[in-house]
């Protein structure tokens, strides 16, 4: 049986940047990021030049073997608020489509018969009508469901078919569709519980990002 193609992924998450807003319900795209790096043993976040802005986790140079489809993979951490994420993750996406891969992802000898050059991209974010902690898969041409931050996207990537998936915060109890109460729900830091649940999530979603890659 001749060996499965896996295309590259670019796996960017959306949330807001710094202390401030770390380990908030509205940067449970970054949370899982991080924890889908620790799952997979990848290097630390380091800035990465060659993707304009903000951080990457790109995998140990032992990891990039023909058979490793997270070999090809480069995990990326908007910097911008997540209200502009458009702009950076434009940014990255075309530079990482240009080239901007490390030398340990570039393809090595007869690693063609094992990968092909389409790059996919996939957007990891929070989704207030996915119960706290679950997965949700959904196409670039689903709607954003009013998330500002995935339509920022689709504004400067209009005929770019990426994939997202949606990690699920929940709504309030009470107040479920007040604008005031669900900004106050989104910017609140995660409970220890909360944050268990959504890190927990890293093999279901290696396991998704697998398939894209195989698909």
């Amino acid at each position: 049986m001749p060996p499965v193609p896996r295309h590259p992924l670019l796996v960017a998450s959306l949330g807001n940047p710094g202390p401030t807003y770390a380990n908030t319900l509205h940067s449970a795209g970054h949370t899982l990021l991080l924890a889908v790096a620790q799952y997979l043993k990848y290097s630390p976040f380091s800035g990465c030049h060659d993707l304009g802005k903000g951080v990457a986790l790109r995998p140990y140079p032992s990891s990039t073997d023909a058979g490793n489809t997270a070999a090809d993979w480069v995990l990326w951490q908007s910097p911008s608020l997540m209200n502009t994420s458009g702009r950076p993750v434009s940014q990255a996406w075309k530079a990482w489509q240009g080239g901007a891969l490390t030398p340990a992802l570039q393809p090595k000898e007869n690693a063609a018969e094992t990968r092909t050059e389409r790059g996919m991209l996939v957007l990891l974010h929070d989704e207030l009508d996915v119960p706290l902690g679950q997965l949700k898969k959904r196409g670039a041409g689903v709607s954003a469901r009013g998330h500002n931050g995935v339509k920022s996207v689709q504004k400067f990537l209009p005929k770019t078919p990426f994939t997202r998936i949606a990690v699920g915060i929940g709504r309030p109890l009470e107040g479920r569709k007040d604008p005031g109460i669900i900004s106050q729900w989104v910017l609140r830091k995660m409970t220890r519980e909360e944050k268990g649940r959504i890190e927990g999530q890293a093999k279901e979603c290696v396991d998704m990002l697998t398939a894209l890659a195989r698909s």
